[in-house]
């Protein structure tokens, strides 16, 4: 009995996580959206039970440095390049939700961040790009330098280089973008 439940548990870790990874409907192969998003609704339902989720936070109103909540919006050659929120968090990584760009379009990018000084910060941010069928279309990269005025300050301003990486791996150059950068840190108040 010991050896079955033993054998049990093991192809339940096994199998466990490939089925909620990859799962199937019918012929048609794609995510359960109920099964996908039923952590997030969990953690929507902590949150308005009023159990924090970063009780240590205190970043996010009056924090010093990048790390926090940001609206930013990205210029090139005199018109908006991009609208966004974007989040820095303190180890490093940050994550722009587009406000210009579609989800089908892949409106959501990520980064890594590093602090030079008290006031300068570098980022290199990715994302995937998919045509207006939702097909696979290459991979947008952005490298910035970013400035904020003192450590404390409520906004940041920088530069930055876009390119459009294409599935063969050369840069689009009809898609090059370089331009300014200019954010206002979100707070609660």
């Amino acid at each position: 009995m010991k050896l079955v439940l033993t054998a049990l548990a093991a192809a339940s870790i096994l199998c466990g996580p490939a089925a909620i990874a990859c799962p199937k409907q019918g012929n048609v192969t794609g995510s359960n959206a109920l099964r996908m998003y039923a952590p997030a609704m969990d953690l929507a339902r902590l949150v308005k039970q009023g159990q924090s989720l970063a009780p240590d936070n205190t970043a996010g109103d009056s924090g010093t440095g990048i790390v926090g909540m940001w609206e930013v919006t990205l210029l090139a050659g005199g018109s908006v390049y991009e609208h966004a929120f974007q989040q820095f968090t303190s180890d490093g990584l940050e994550v722009q939700n587009s406000g210009l760009i579609p989800p089908l379009f892949g409106n959501v990018c990520y980064g890594v961040w590093k602090q030079q000084n008290a006031t300068s910060i570098v980022l290199k941010h990715y994302g995937w790009t998919f045509d207006a069928a939702g097909n696979f279309a290459g991979t947008f990269v952005m490298t910035a330098t970013l400035k904020l005025p003192s450590p404390a300050s409520s906004n940041y301003t920088g530069t930055f280089v876009a390119d459009i990486v294409l599935p063969s791996g050369q840069a689009d150059p009809a898609q090059h973008a370089e331009g300014t950068i200019s954010a206002s840190r979100i707070t609660v108040n």
